[in-house]
């Protein structure tokens, strides 16, 4: 669905996926809501600001790195307010790297496409896209992100495991 206003509808969509994930997470979730982050000052939102990207997208860290460096969201297109559910990471991270590098049997599980995605400096990893303008794909887009959230957890307790 395209609307003549595509940034307040994108708010509107993450806005609306950041009520369904608090709803589905536990209380301490720690939820990343890019309409609000887009209005800060720090080095990272200025950076990314910098190199053109849009802040219409809500995500939840993973790994125990840094959420910049590692994550699983929602991105939200504003001029189709299509959603993809996805784990990202940053490109100049190396612990996120060897983090990612045991997770490819969750890309596969998941069909997930990898893409590289410019503006963002990020290697992202992401589903098909959900029309997240109406309930029901928001609906669908937080049970992927959550059951993604689930296996990229798991997968890294299972490196943990192996670990020396």
């Amino acid at each position: 669905m395209i609307h003549s206003r595509p940034n307040h509808a994108a708010d509107q969509c993450c806005g609306a996926l950041r009520d369904e994930l608090i709803r589905r997470l536990p209380r301490d979730a720690a939820i990343f809501y890019g309409p609000d982050l887009a209005k800060r000052t720090d080095p990272e939102v200025a950076r990314l600001r910098a190199r053109g990207a849009h802040f219409y997208w809500v995500a939840l860290p993973v790994g125990g790195v840094s959420f910049w460096d590692a994550h699983v969201g929602i991105v939200v297109d504003p001029a189709t307010l299509a959603g993809t559910v996805g784990i990202h990471r940053s490109r100049g991270s190396g612990e996120a790297a060897r983090m990612f590098a045991d997770l490819a049997p969750v890309f596969e599980t998941h069909q997930l496409a990898h893409v590289t995605a410019e503006a963002a400096d990020e290697e992202q990893w992401n589903g098909r896209p959900l029309d997240v303008s109406a309930p029901r794909g928001v609906k669908e887009a937080c049970q992927r992100l959550v059951i993604l959230l689930e296996a990229v957890r798991a997968g890294g307790a299972a490196r943990k495991q192996h670990s020396p």
